[in-house]
């Protein structure tokens, strides 16, 4: 009769490590199960300490014994808190001259469905619509003008990404229609690179003032604490609705845009180094020349409320990845 005997708790226990400027700290906690000689299961729970959101985690079974178990605590500890710092690369930006009108109909069929933003005008930060929950890097609240571009409908999903890039990270939930996730910074933009060979066009990840301003509604903006409303519910996947799993994109109710999911379900990267607001008024800003973590944006399935508001701001390493990381595109 097999025994499943608790051999280990606490790989990382209580092991904190700072992340960003904000001194950003995240605990893990992880636990080896042996099952039989030769097979163990191996799980953790990555945790924002601040806001106690599951940032990461998983259960994988190791079939190789003790030498097994020794690679993989040391491939999750390389993952979790080995050294991701600035990739050698900068964010696929486009220029600041963008077209005026919609793009084009897609016609590759990993092309996002894209939604025309057009330029203005806005605060950025954190103003009265944000109330009390405000952090302290959303301040100063500033007014920034930007240019109009176009940004995808939906998170880019999972059948897009398998069409490109040939294999699915995704964990959770897995479908077509999902988001992808498990995906880092730096695997968004080699996902951009492949699409923009494939079909010639220019996607790229949205700075972090266009996706706000997006995020907010636009021009056609009401001042919501999240994206389409202020009752969360309506609008995105969050702690208090997704009962722990992903959901299929564009289930909720769009923005005043037409824009889904811009609060809640996953993550999205931004292309921009994280850094403080400047309080003078920018025009179509690209963010930090240089930086150690990117922006992320919209909170996710696993976030609590104050997290997906369209104020609210989150970062990593470029070349961190979970199950709660995911991205959408904008284009000329």
């Amino acid at each position: 009769m097999k025994r499943t005997i608790l051999i280990g708790f606490a790989l990382m226990l209580a092991s904190l490590t700072a992340f960003g400027q904000n001194d950003r700290r995240t605990v893990c906690f992880a636990s080896i199960n042996k099952i039989t000689e030769q097979i163990y299961r191996i799980s953790y729970k990555l945790i924002d300490v601040a806001s106690m959101e599951i940032l990461d985690m998983s259960s994988d079974i190791i079939k190789n014994g003790l030498e097994g178990v020794v690679d993989a605590t040391g491939a999750i500890a390389q993952k979790l808190f080995g050294s991701g710092g600035g990739a050698s690369h900068s964010p696929a930006r486009g220029t600041s001259t963008r077209r005026s009108s919609p793009s084009s109909s897609s016609t590759h069929p990993a092309e996002p469905e894209m939604v025309y933003v057009e330029g203005g005008t806005f605060w950025m930060g954190c103003t009265d619509g944000q109330g009390s929950d405000c952090e302290n890097d959303e301040s100063p609240a500033h007014s920034v003008t930007l240019t109009s571009f176009n940004i995808s409908k939906y998170e880019v999903t999972q059948g897009q990404w398998v069409t490109i890039m040939g294999t699915n990270p995704s964990k959770n939930a897995r479908g077509d229609n999902y988001p992808v996730t498990n995906v880092s910074w730096s695997d968004a933009q080699e996902f951009c690179d492949r699409l923009n060979t494939a079909t010639g066009k220019q996607y790229r990840l949205p700075t972090e003032a266009e996706w706000e301003y997006a995020a907010r509604g636009g021009n056609q903006s009401k001042s919501y604490k999240y994206s389409g409303s202020n009752n969360l519910n309506n609008v995105g996947w969050f702690s208090g609705n997704s009962e722990g799993n992903t959901h299929p994109v564009g289930q909720k109710l769009p923005n005043e845009l037409g824009i889904y999911d811009m609060s809640g379900n996953v993550w999205e990267w931004c292309s921009d180094w994280y850094s403080n607001y400047p309080a003078a008024m920018q025009t179509d800003p690209m963010g930090a020349s240089s930086g150690s973590y990117r922006v992320l944006r919209g909170g996710s399935r696993s976030s609590y409320a104050p997290n997906c508001r369209v104020a609210y701001r989150h970062y990593y390493s470029p070349d961190f990845s979970s199950q709660f990381l995911g991205f959408r595109l904008v284009a000329p």
